[in-house]
């Protein structure tokens, strides 16, 4: 079944912002997102606002309160994300060594049995050698 163009629309901004979520974190896509919404949509006198407020540290200290809780938040789901990110790295890292291990071990074995072989074939060289 084919999704239709609205779906696949949305499946797509999704897989973009996954996409930069993964490469720059959640602190980098807030900053970048909240970055252009205020280039794009904001005026003049509120731009000269923000960097007042938030550059130069003018006006209430509530300000500062509200964008640390923020950051705070934006560094704990980059955390969260981090951690399950690591956590499915290990995973794989133990399925990788189970099978290294695996392949390890039939490598054994066949040196074992070719090295079982040439014996057997050297002993039995003697015998026929020795018979003669």
């Amino acid at each position: 079944m084919q999704p239709d163009a609205k779906t696949a629309a949305i499946l797509g901004f999704f897989n973009v912002f996954n996409t930069f979520v993964e490469r720059f974190g959640w602190p980098g896509v807030i900053l970048c997102g909240t970055g252009w919404f205020v280039v794009e949509y904001a005026s003049q006198e509120q731009k000269r606002k923000i960097v007042d407020m938030y550059v130069l540290g003018q006006g209430t200290p509530y300000h500062i309160l509200l964008l640390a809780v923020l950051a705070i938040v934006v560094l704990l789901a980059q955390s969260r994300l981090h951690s399950n990110k690591m956590r499915e790295m290990k995973a794989r890292n133990e399925v990788v060594e189970m099978e290294k291990n695996r392949f390890f071990d039939q490598l054994q074995d066949a040196n074992k049995t070719l090295a079982n072989m040439a014996e057997s074939r050297a002993e039995a060289k003697k015998a026929s050698s020795g018979r003669k």
